[in-house]
């Protein structure tokens, strides 16, 4: 039915899944922009013998881990989506708990295959992220 009425932020804000979604897609999207402007600069000084590797290892961890997460994490919300309403924000939450001590790992760790590894699975565990939190905001506005 329209109204008439223009859709703000405000409506949009207004509405306490997508208020929540906004701030933890801020945030969500903070983080992965600094492992993508940063880790490489990261790796690449403090394993400078390993550029070919880390090049040829990030676009592997990135297209088909983070591909698999977002596949697995949608599959997921969609088959506990009728149990219960926390399925998709537990797949955000979850998920994005779980990487921060990979990327901590990721970083501290002084062995560069570890921290790709570390890498890898911060990339599959926060990638599920944006599907189920998409989903909810559609889904409730």
């Amino acid at each position: 039915m329209d109204t008439g009425k223009k859709a703000s932020f405000a409506d949009l804000w207004a509405n306490p899944v997508n208020r929540w979604c906004i701030l933890g897609t801020f945030m969500r999207n903070f983080g992965g922009s600094i492992t993508t402007y940063y880790l490489p600069v990261f790796f690449l000084k403090n394993y400078a013998g390993y550029k070919a590797s880390y090049s040829l290892a990030n676009a592997l961890i990135n297209t088909t881990l983070g591909l698999a997460s977002g596949i697995v994490g949608g599959i997921i919300a969609d088959r506990y989506e009728s149990k219960t309403l926390w399925a998709k924000p537990l797949i955000c939450i979850v998920g994005s708990a779980l990487a921060i001590p990979l990327i901590a790992l990721a970083t501290l760790y002084p062995s560069f295959w570890v921290g790709m590894g570390a890498f890898a699975m911060f990339t599959f565990l926060a990638s599920a992220f944006s599907g189920p939190a998409i989903t909810m905001m559609q889904n409730t506005t």
